[in-house]
C-alpha cells in the first residue's frame, strides 16, 4: 500500500473516531465493506448501545443474494463485535436498533410499536420509520384499528350529545 493510500486510510479513521464521538446517533449499514469491521467495532467500543442504528441490506435484484441472505454474511462476519447476539432473521424489517443492555431490536417487527419519548434516537427512529414508511402492523390490521376507533369515538360524540 502506498503511503497516500495509508495517510487517507487513517485521516479516515481519525474522522470517524471524531464523529461518531460526538455524534447523538451514528447508523451503521450492514454490509461487507472493508472498512465496516473497524468501524462496528470503534462504535460498539463506545458503549452506547442506545446511540447506534443497524442498517439492514436492501431489497436484491433478481441474480443477488436476498437480503436475508447478506444479512447472514454481516452477522456471521461482524455479529461476535456486539455484546449481545443480533437477530437471526430480519423479515421485512429495514432498520434494528440497540437497548442499553445492548439488547438488538427490529424497527417495524409486526406487532411492536415504534420507539417513544424525545431521545435523539427515538426522533431518528421514527423519522426513519416515516421515511421509509414503517408501521407497527399489517396494513388489515391498522386498518381495522382505525376503523374500530373511529365508531368509538362516533359513539362516544353520540352518547355525550345524547346526555345534554
Amino acid at each position: 500500500m502506498d503511503t497516500a493510500s495509508t495517510a487517507w486510510g487513517e485521516e479516515w479513521q481519525g474522522r470517524v473516531d471524531e464523529l461518531a464521538g460526538r455524534a447523538g446517533v451514528v447508523i451503521l449499514h450492514a454490509g461487507d465493506g472493508d472498512g465496516l469491521a473497524w468501524e462496528v467495532r470503534r462504535v460498539v467500543a463506545l458503549d452506547a448501545p442506545e446511540r447506534v442504528i443497524l442498517s439492514l441490506p436492501l431489497d436484491a435484484g433478481r441474480k443477488e443474494p436476498s437480503r436475508q441472505e447478506r444479512y447472514e454474511v454481516f452477522r456471521r462476519r461482524l455479529g461476535d463485535a456486539f455484546p449481545r447476539s443480533l437477530p437471526e432473521a430480519i423479515g421485512h424489517c429495514q432498520f434494528l436498533y440497540f437497548d442499553a443492555d445492548w439488547t438488538p431490536r427490529l424497527l417495524g417487527e409486526r406487532g411492536t410499536a415504534l420507539p417513544v419519548g424525545e431521545s435523539e434516537r427515538a426522533t431518528v427512529l421514527r423519522r426513519l420509520a416515516r421515511e421509509f414508511k414503517i408501521a407497527w402492523a399489517p396494513r388489515w390490521v391498522r386498518v381495522s384499528v382505525y376503523v374500530i376507533v373511529l365508531f368509538a369515538a362516533a359513539w362516544l360524540v353520540e352518547t355525550l350529545l345524547s346526555s345534554v
